[in-house]
């Protein structure tokens, strides 16, 4: 009579399945924060490409309009710039009359090509929301830029390339921190507020002013008036704008004191 060995039972017991378990909380624990590190800093350097590509249109367009940016430009007449709208913020209910710092970007529109570029892919306001074209209707498939909502950088609204260390353009989630050298927590402008003069004067003695930790983590992309892009942590820039500013409207527009740059936000 043959003898009939006993099934034996090949799956995990208790323990191998715990210890399978911990092994793979552990690598959770280790690869996430360095999968969000590695996202994060993918985002800035996206950012940092957009805002090139932001003051290359910007030169191009400066070279069809005798070297002028179109925030000096008029938008009378022939001449198609954004000149009368600076300094106007509102939100209108069927988005014909918004007025805004998007406009002087949307005058460039045959220059950036595509509006995708201008919501930073890090935008932690929730009611920004990308567009996908610059004219036409919004549907299912597309969404006009024509506000301010649309848009996630700040403009210089005096910077000229003959002052190659002005702000021209960059990250809008800077504000004032309660103490020097500290961190804000509010910015400047939100996507709430609705005031039609939206400018802050940044320059020397600036040493409050930072970016907020949500959005790049206490660091912003900023696009200067030459067209060169520069990331910067909270100190550094502090240290540029000690270091840049408009020197030639001394005292002008609403008594700015000399060596600031006059930004206006979205």
């Amino acid at each position: 009579m043959k003898n009939v060995k006993a099934k034996t039972n090949s799956g995990l017991t208790l323990v191998e399945v715990l210890l399978v378990v911990g092994v793979l909380v552990i690598l959770a624990v280790l690869i996430l924060p360095y999968s969000e590190r590695s996202r994060a800093r993918a985002n800035f350097i996206y950012c940092n490409n957009c805002l090139k590509q932001v003051g290359l249109a910007f030169r191009i367009w400066a070279g069809d309009n005798n070297e002028n940016y179109p925030m000096s430009v008029s938008t009378l007449a022939t001449n198609g710039g954004a000149q009368e709208i600076i300094g106007q913020r509102f939100f209108g209910g069927n988005g014909a009359s918004n007025k805004g710092i998007f406009f002087p970007l949307l005058v460039m529109s045959n220059e950036l090509s595509t509006p995708k570029i201008l919501l930073c892919p890090s935008e932690y306001e929730f009611n920004r929301s990308e567009a996908t074209t610059f004219s036409g209707m919004n549907t299912k498939l597309q969404t006009v830029f024509k506000s301010d909502l649309n848009l996630s950088y700040f403009v210089g609204v005096d910077a000229a390339d003959i002052y190659p260390q002005m702000l021209l353009a960059g990250d809008h989630n800077l504000g004032n921190a309660e103490a020097e050298g500290g961190v804000p927590t509010k910015a400047f402008q939100t996507a709430q507020e609705k005031n039609e003069a939206p400018f802050q004067a940044l320059g020397t003695n600036n040493n409050r002013v930072g970016f907020l930790p949500n959005q790049h983590d206490k660091q912003g992309n900023v696009l200067m008036a030459d067209g060169s892009v520069m990331g910067f942590n909270n100190s550094t820039f502090r240290a540029a704008l000690a270091n840049t500013g408009d020197t030639f409207h001394t005292n002008a527009w609403n008594q700015m004191p000399p060596g600031q740059n006059r930004l206006q936000f979205p």
